[in-house]
């Protein structure tokens, strides 16, 4: 909670995951543009389940360091398919989104789902498997206070630690019933 600014020193990025097929962001010489920091997106990738941490060095002065402790899981990856729902009456149940688990056992007793209906309401999903396949459908309730076009963040998660979003739209659009 201390950033060096105008640091411009450069990173070496090590890991204790000794597997190959290992791989880390190469070096780094940050620039005064950085303003002391970098995100490395998609920069890691580790082999070997279990606790393994990753540690950046600055190449001109050793004591210099951060390491972060990971876990490394075995999971599949899950797979999300995002939709356009209408909605015509509050609190009616509508899926949202559906996922794909590469994890060809999972029955979905290992899932849970959250839905950022987009008007700062989130609420937990409910997961339903999709006849026998791997696909399962994340299906919620809401009462939006008026009509429009949201933005919904559906979040898929499994035991196994794998995450996957998918960004839903909702369009809500009340009908009056007269009798």
């Amino acid at each position: 909670n201390n950033t060096a600014k105008n640091y411009t020193g450069t990173a070496h990025f090590a890991t204790s995951d000794a597997a190959a097929g290992v791989v880390l962001p190469a070096n780094y010489t940050f620039q005064l543009a950085d303003n002391g920091q970098k995100i490395f997106t998609n920069g890691v990738t580790l082999q070997t389940t279990g606790p393994q941490s990753i540690t950046a060095t600055d190449t001109g002065n050793g004591t210099i360091n951060g390491s972060v402790p990971i876990t490394v899981t075995n999971d599949a990856a899950i797979s999300a398919t995002p939709r356009t729902i209408r909605i015509f009456r509050s609190n009616v149940p509508v899926v949202v989104a559906s996922f794909t688990d590469g994890d060809l056992t999972e029955n979905g007793s290992h899932l849970s789902a959250t839905i950022n209906w987009g008007d700062g309401n989130t609420t937990s999903g409910t997961v339903t498997r999709v006849t026998t396949t791997n696909v399962f459908n994340v299906s919620g309730n809401h009462t939006y206070v008026k009509k429009g076009r949201f933005n919904l963040k559906v979040t898929l998660t499994d035991s196994g630690g794998s995450i996957a979003i998918a960004n839903s739209t909702a369009q809500f659009f009340p009908r009056n019933f007269s009798f």
